[in-house]
């Protein structure tokens, strides 16, 4: 299985008054076909948004309700996976709009376990952080118990003050 992931940081891009849908760059074309499944984060869709779909593909889609002071839509996530795949996909229950669970069955892949996909965003000025990752680690204790847990995403980890780098080991000692 092959997965490509991208933040793509919005769908569309408007270049010299020209609004282009980013699935149609010849650096995203070039990854259509090859993967078995495109994972996209910060889509900045709506649930009504027109897009391409690449040939041979299907989707899933999740949309945040747009801010009523927004001038776009924020968040967004793409699960495109080839259609000859569709029989071994199923979209589970979602519980929140920046998280999205796809469990790909065993007796369709061919493995030992269950395969549970996250598809995850998470916002850099989500205030609730803590609730978020708590249900988010409830959501991989509940699945690893049936299957593999595998987490894609953008989680804007934050460290604020923290080192980039771990410190370099004191050599006078």
């Amino acid at each position: 299985m092959d997965l490509c992931f991208l933040n793509i940081k919005g769908l569309f891009s408007r270049c010299d008054g020209t609004r282009t849908c980013k699935l149609e760059l010849p650096e995203i074309l070039a990854k259509v076909g090859v993967s078995d499944f495109i994972l996209l984060v910060e889509t900045w869709n709506s649930s009504d948004t027109v897009f391409p779909i690449p040939n041979d593909y299907y989707f899933f889609q999740s949309t945040r309700k747009k801010h009523p002071r927004a001038r776009r839509n924020s968040g967004g996530l793409l699960f495109f996976f080839k259609t000859e795949l569709q029989q071994g996909i199923k979209l589970l229950n979602q519980t929140h709009p920046d998280v999205m669970w796809v469990k790909l069955d065993k007796h369709f892949y061919k493995c030992e376990k269950d395969i549970f996909i996250c598809l995850i965003y998470v916002s850099c000025d989500n205030r609730n952080t803590a609730d978020f990752l708590n249900n988010l680690t409830c959501d991989i204790l509940v699945h690893q118990l049936d299957g593999e847990v595998v987490i894609v995403g953008d989680l804007n980890a934050r460290t604020y003050n923290l080192p980039g780098l771990p410190p370099e080991p004191d050599r006078t000692t």
